[in-house]
């Protein structure tokens, strides 16, 4: 392998790696910082994910605004808004409506970069297609590694008091914008190294031959709001658990995922796009289906919160996260049926707008159904949803048409 080419592929991971260390420390305990710093409600919670997930919706028209700069460059500046705002959020202590306003500047600068970390994997390690799934599986395997160690700090921290999302100054916070800012600075060295790919200042782009990329993406959308919304709610809220055990358990699902994601990356090159995507469909509708149950269980008294079923909902949590990460299986997916490669970012842009809507609509749908009915409801209409996947696993096209 070239010197200057391993040079540049440790400069990106390491990229990563403080990117994966950034999110931890802020991201990743949102949950928690709602529940302690401003005892939400549910429907409150459900609120919040408007002015979270509204940049997802918008990400493609600041990627294409940003394209002139190419997509690495524009991955530094997604990074340094993001530590604007999460550096804003560790001082300031704003009051609620005002704290959702920067919440969105943090949020913008996460939604940016989440359309440019599979597409630019692949083309910075894209000169073996044959490895393809590989290579990308290593890069999420980094980013699990690295998440771990953040997990780790923020159970030690939130253990030991050091880390309290009431204190003056909320250190992990401090901490997670300083690990963003870094990554900015990472990413501009990584741009002078690589010829950085323009994004196409274009409209949506919406082809007919990309449309099960697109309903897969919806579907992402509301899978995606349980994985990150409401699986964590029912350990807070029902559990009555802290940031610590949220940490402990995401701990332990990025441990499992630093074998788990490199594996499933040599299961696509090995068993094909069309097993994948069975798989990634046949968990969420597993998994949703035993959350469903438990939580019904817990929520009209059946069962303990503690013992045999609070056991239970760690492991289906732990599950949960790591059937989440499977979402680059549609990455590579898209870049297997793209009819032009400089395609591919944009449509995962587009794709990552409809999950969005979605993601919003279905936010506050679940806060109703969770507020009125009960949160079993939320997961039998999450497993019900995933059906839609394994169609389009056994309908999909794999090659270009």
């Amino acid at each position: 392998m070239d010197k200057n080419y391993k040079r540049t592929i440790f400069i990106y991971f390491l990229a990563i790696s403080f990117i994966a260390l950034g999110s931890g420390m802020s991201d990743v305990v949102l949950a928690n910082y709602f529940k302690d710093a401003y005892n939400v409600t549910t429907l409150q919670r459900a609120f919040i994910e408007f002015p979270r997930e509204l940049p997802g919706v918008i990400a493609i028209v600041a990627i294409s605004l940003l394209g002139r700069f190419g997509d690495i460059k524009t991955a530094a500046i997604s990074q340094a808004i993001s530590a604007i705002g999460i550096l804003i959020l560790a001082v300031l202590h704003p009051s609620f409506y005002t704290m959702t306003a920067i919440l969105f500047i943090f949020s913008m600068g996460v939604h940016i970069y989440l359309p440019l970390q599979d597409s630019l994997a692949m083309s910075i390690m894209g000169h073996d297609e044959e490895n393809i799934g590989k290579n990308v599986g290593k890069c999420r395997g980094i980013y699990t590694f690295f998440s771990l160690i953040s997990a780790a700090a923020i159970f030690i921290g939130f253990r030991t008091g050091f880390f309290d999302f009431t204190d003056a100054t909320i250190v992990n916070f401090v901490f997670a914008g300083a690990f963003f800012l870094v990554a900015c600075f990472l990413f501009l060295i990584l741009s002078n190294r690589v010829p950085s790919s323009r994004v196409k200042p274009t409209k949506f782009i919406f082809r007919k031959e990309y449309k099960y990329y697109y309903i897969l993406a919806i579907m992402n959308g509301v899978q995606k709001q349980i994985v990150y919304v409401y699986s964590p709610w029912v350990i807070i809220e029902i559990l009555g658990k802290g940031a610590d055990t949220t940490s402990l358990l995401i701990m332990a699902s990025w441990l499992c995922g630093i074998f788990f994601l490199p594996f499933l990356g040599k299961c696509l090159d090995r068993f094909g796009i069309r097993t994948m995507l069975y798989a990634d469909a046949l968990s969420f509708i597993l998994v949703y289906a035993v959350f469903a149950f438990i939580t019904y269980n817990l929520y009209v008294g059946n069962f303990s919160t503690t013992g045999f079923a609070m056991l239970a909902t760690f492991a289906v949590f732990i599950f949960d996260r790591m059937s989440s990460q499977m979402g680059f299986i549609r990455s590579v997916y898209l870049n297997n049926i793209a009819k032009d490669k400089e395609e591919v970012l944009s449509t995962i842009s587009f794709g990552l707008s409809l999950d969005h809507v979605v993601a919003i609509c279905c936010s506050y749908i679940c806060g109703i159904i969770w507020t009125n009915y009960g949160p079993h409801y939320i997961f039998i209409l999450a497993a019900s949803f995933s059906i839609v996947n394994l169609v389009v696993a056994k309908v999909a096209p794999l090659d270009k048409r």
